[in-house]
């Protein structure tokens, strides 16, 4: 099973972001998208999830799959405690909370170093800490297509590689898809399956310059 998009077209006004883009990223993989601030990681991100059209092209996918995404901001509802804001997308939907995901919950919670804080609110935890809840909050979903965008980015370099293993246990298998932008190149090799450096290319036969994803190999791993 793949995530398409097929010849997209983007832009934020005059700015281009994508001219007739195409790429596959396979399902089962943990891709990791590296690439220059402002080049256009996050609005890939954001077209995959539906939260912005192309001007033309498309995206194919299974509309049934469901997609979870991390926002470079936290995005926590200041009135709601930790606990209600990781759940908060089942009270919006209105799906019922079993013991499994209340037991997920609980255990991300204490694997994050943030069982003692379920109670807290946002203005009582650091920038790292926030990060950490909105995590959780979008690992609590199961997603088939989770979309990360720098997931621990306000975190330490001891905190990110505690938590690196957790993440992959949750939310790496056969069926799901995993893609994750980030400027930590070191954190993408160790996570990732697949690595792309989003770049302009030129064209040899046609002499045009276009933005392609080109594949990395990985140099560390530790």
């Amino acid at each position: 099973m793949e995530l398409s998009l097929q010849n997209i077209s983007f832009s934020y006004g005059d700015k281009v972001i994508f001219s007739d883009f195409s790429h596959q990223f396979s399902f089962g993989k943990w891709h990791g998208l590296l690439g220059r601030s402002g080049i256009g990681k996050t609005s890939m991100l954001r077209l995959i999830a539906g939260l912005i059209t192309p001007i033309t092209g498309k995206i194919i996918k299974d509309n049934r799959l469901k997609t979870a995404l991390l926002a470079q901001e936290d995005h926590l509802l200041p009135w709601y405690n930790v606990w209600d804001n990781i759940l908060i997308g089942y009270h919006l939907r209105g799906d019922m909370i079993t013991n499994d995901i209340k037991d997920m919950a609980y255990d991300l919670l204490q694997k994050f170093s943030l069982h003692h804080y379920s109670h807290s609110y946002p203005h009582h935890l650091s920038g790292g800490m926030k990060q950490r809840v909105a995590l959780i909050r979008t690992m609590i979903e199961k997603a088939d297509i989770t979309l990360l965008d720098e997931p621990l980015s306000a975190c330490d370099h001891l905190t990110k590689k505690e938590l690196y293993p957790i993440m992959q246990e949750y939310l790496c298998d056969d069926n799901r898809l995993v893609m994750m932008v980030s400027h930590d190149q070191h954190m993408a090799e160790i996570l990732c399956h697949e690595l792309w450096l989003y770049q302009q290319h030129t064209s040899q036969e046609m002499q045009e310059k276009k933005m392609m994803l080109q594949p990395l190999e990985k140099q560390i791993i530790s």
